[in-house]
């Protein structure tokens, strides 16, 4: 039964839509921030491990590929509106027209254990099936907000917020199955 022993790696991208309509642990500073509805999302990350292959017949083998990958993904949105300039009493005194902007980035990272077999239909086609499952190592995100209209801040007097936590949702196992041809 040979035996092959190898490294891989992989430069990822992809491609979210979500509508998230609450963010755990996110202090209320902001009027703004619920619902945070993003169309789309783009995300780059990486993987690299080892690939050890056992050939149990001439036209089947099995594979395990133990990796560590980090996923990231970034949602931005910028909504044109009108502000109210308020006076120190309170009272709307100017209507600004003006841009806010939301950005959320997630960043998780995760140790893949992936276990694979691969049947050789003909001499230049092998098909491959398998189990992937992952547990999560890090899942955290960070969530900007920001006023950009003519000196224009939020009520606590800043033109931006910016809070980062973990996901507290995620769970630490994912489960997944792979195939190819």
């Amino acid at each position: 039964m040979p035996i092959k022993i190898g490294l891989s790696g992989a430069f990822n991208t992809n491609f979210h839509s979500a509508s998230i309509k609450d963010l755990l642990n996110l202090p209320p500073q902001s009027k703004f921030y619920k619902p945070l509805m993003f169309k789309s999302g783009l995300g780059f990350g990486f993987s690299f491990g080892a690939s050890i292959e056992a050939e149990l017949s001439k036209d089947f083998s099995i594979e395990f590929r133990p990796a560590f990958s980090v996923l990231n993904g970034l949602f931005t949105r910028t909504d044109k509106m009108p502000f109210s300039k308020l006076n120190e009493n309170g009272d709307s005194i100017d209507i600004i027209n003006g841009k806010y902007e939301q950005t959320l980035s997630g960043s998780i990272s995760a140790l893949d254990l992936a276990l694979i077999g691969s049947y050789n239909v003909m001499p230049s086609l092998r098909v491959n099936l398998g189990l992937a499952p992952s547990l999560l190592m890090t899942k955290s995100y960070e969530f900007k907000e920001k006023i950009n209209a003519n000196g224009l801040k939020f009520e606590d007097g800043r033109s931006e917020h910016i809070f980062k936590n973990d996901i507290d949702n995620a769970s630490g196992f994912q489960f997944g199955i792979v195939g190819g041809a």
